[in-house]
C-alpha cells in the first residue's frame, strides 16, 4: 500500500476554464477516499490526471513520496475501473482478464494461476468461457473489476462504476468493491455524484464544486461539521434546512423566531444562515416555536418524512415514530439545539 498526494492540481483549457483549480489532498496508504461532487465539478478529470490519461496544467502528483507527472501511464501501476465497464465484446471473460498480462508478458502458467484465483474471488469462476453479451450488468461490472484486480496495482482507481446499475445491484457492488479493496490491499480512489456511495464506502472524502476542493474529511465529521452551505446541502437527504436571518448579541433572529444561541464562541454578528437536518427536528406539541402546516408526508416504512409550510418556508422533518399526520394539519416544531450548524453571509461555517 501506498500514499498518495495530489498536489495544488489544476487542469485550464483554452478559453481560461479551470476544470480544477489548485486541489490539493492525501490518501494515506489503504485509504479509500471518494471524491464526491455534482456532474461538470472536476472531480473525473482529477482522476484522469492520476492515472496519466491527462495533462496537467500545473501541480503534482506523487505516489508514494515520488513524482510521477513524467511516468507514463502504463508503468504507474494503475487498475481503473470505468463506468461503461471497457470490455473487449470479442473475447471472452477469461480473455479479457489476460490480456493485461498478456502486455506485460507475464508467463501462461502465472496468467492461468492469477485468472483463476480472481475469478474466484469476484464469483466468475463459471462465467470465463462466456463473451460480455451474455452476461449481466452487475456480471460485466465484476469483470472489469477483476481485470483492474488480476494486474495487482499499487493503486485502484473508479469512475462512477455503478451508475449504470439498478438500485439493488449498487448496494451490492458497494460492498463487493469494498472487499476487494480490503483483498488488494490498495489504496484507492473513487468517484461518484451519488452521496449514498460517497457516505457508505469512504474512509476520507472530499467535496469538490466547480473544480475547486470544499472540504475533505472523514464521512462522519464532513456530515455532522460541514465547512460550508455548499457541503452542508449536497450530503444528506433530505438536504439540510437552511433558514436566513442574522446574529445579534449570540442570538439567531428570524422574523418568525428567535433562539439564544450560547455555544456560539466567536462574537459573530451580522446576517447569517441556520442550518438543521431534518432528522434534528421534531413535533413539539407543547413547546414548539415555529407553527407550520403539513403540506407532504412520505411513508418509508421504518420513517416518515414530513414537508410542513412555516410562513416563510418549506421545512422538512424525519420521523422514526408512526404516529399519524394528515395534510394541512398545523404542527409546532422545535430543535435539537446542539445540533443547529451556524453560516456566515458567505456561506462559511461560523
Amino acid at each position: 500500500m501506498i500514499k498518495i498526494d495530489l498536489l495544488n492540481l489544476t487542469k485550464e483549457y483554452q478559453k481560461g476554464i479551470l476544470a480544477v483549480n489548485n486541489f490539493s489532498i492525501s490518501a494515506d496508504p489503504g485509504d479509500f477516499v471518494v471524491l464526491v461532487g455534482p456532474s461538470g465539478c472536476g472531480k473525473s478529470t482529477i482522476l484522469r490526471m492520476v492515472a496519466g490519461l491527462e495533462e496537467l496544467s500545473s501541480g503534482d502528483i506523487l505516489f508514494g513520496g515520488k513524482s510521477v507527472i513524467n511516468v507514463e501511464p502504463q508503468n504507474r501501476n494503475i487498475g481503473m475501473v470505468f463506468q461503461n465497464y471497457a470490455l473487449y465484446p470479442h473475447l471472452s471473460v477469461y480473455k479479457n482478464l489476460a490480456f493485461p498480462l498478456q502486455i506485460k508478458k507475464i508467463n501462461k502458467n502465472e496468467i492461468d494461476e492469477r485468472i483463476k484465483e480472481i475469478a474466484e474471488i469476484v464469483g466468475l469462476s463459471e462465467y470465463l468461457d462466456r463473451k460480455p453479451k451474455h452476461l449481466s450488468g452487475g456480471q460485466r461490472q465484476r469483470v472489469a473489476l477483476a481485470r483492474a484486480l488480476v494486474r495487482k496495482p499499487d493503486i485502484f482507481l473508479f469512475d462512477e462504476p455503478l451508475s449504470n446499475l439498478d438500485a439493488k445491484l449498487r448496494v451490492q457492488m458497494r460492498n463487493d468493491i469494498l472487499n476487494l479493496h480490503k483483498t488488494a490491499q490498495t489504496t484507492s480512489l473513487y468517484v461518484t455524484h451519488d452521496q449514498t456511495e460517497a457516505m457508505t464506502m469512504g474512509t476520507k472524502i472530499a467535496v469538490i464544486n466547480k473544480g475547486v476542493l470544499q472540504q475533505y474529511g472523514s464521512p462522519d465529521m464532513i456530515y455532522s461539521k460541514p465547512a460550508n452551505t455548499f457541503v452542508a446541502g449536497f450530503l444528506g437527504s433530505p438536504q439540510m434546512n437552511f433558514i436566513n436571518g442574522v446574529i445579534e448579541n449570540s442570538r439567531f433572529i428570524n422574523p418568525e423566531f428567535r433562539m439564544d444561541l450560547d455555544n456560539i464562541s466567536n462574537n459573530y454578528s451580522g446576517k447569517s444562515t441556520l442550518g438543521i437536518r431534518s432528522e434534528h427536528i421534531f413535533i413539539d406539541d407543547e413547546n414548539g416555536f415555529l407553527k407550520a402546516k403539513i403540506e407532504r408526508i412520505e411513508y418509508l416504512g421504518h420513517e416518515q418524512l414530513i414537508y410542513a409550510k412555516t410562513s416563510f418556508q418549506t421545512i422538512s422533518i424525519r420521523l422514526n415514530v408512526h404516529k399519524e399526520y394528515e395534510i394541512s394539519q398545523t404542527i409546532n416544531l422545535n430543535f435539537s439545539k446542539n445540533q443547529i450548524h451556524l453560516f456566515d453571509i458567505n456561506g462559511n461555517r461560523i
